[in-house]
């Protein structure tokens, strides 16, 4: 027992809050910007869950093992299963980049992104 907690507090320790992601598309032609900014949202954490880290992942199966030996483990297990099945899906969906899946997102909703153009340079 004592050293499940101890494993659950360095996983705890060396920051579980998963990846920021902020990433803001540049939207042509948005009418709505209430509409896009819930859309965005939805966007946001479809990409925290493709880029959730396997410390998260472990952080639940840990706490699941503080629960009993044998229950908990089986718990903790299977919650970690249910959400690695999820990201699995959505990486498949979406890529497994933040941004990336923020885009295809955004694009699946019917937002056309304005890509940089490319300038000649002459070479």
């Amino acid at each position: 027992m004592k050293t499940a907690i101890m494993i659950l507090l360095a996983v705890m320790l060396t920051g579980c809050a998963g990846p920021n992601i902020s990433h803001r598309p540049n939207l042509v032609g948005v009418t709505d910007h209430y509409k896009m900014e819930q859309d965005l949202a939805a966007c946001q954490e479809i990409a925290k869950k493709v880029q959730r880290s396997n410390k998260e992942t472990a952080l639940v199966i840990g706490g699941g093992i503080l629960l009993g030996p044998i229950g908990g483990a089986i718990a903790g297990g299977m919650v970690g299963a249910s959400i690695e099945e999820e990201r699995a899906k959505l990486m498949a969906k979406y890529g497994d980049v933040g941004w990336v899946a923020i885009e295809k997102c955004m694009e699946e909703k019917g937002y056309t992104i304005k890509t940089p153009e490319k300038k000649d340079t002459g070479f």
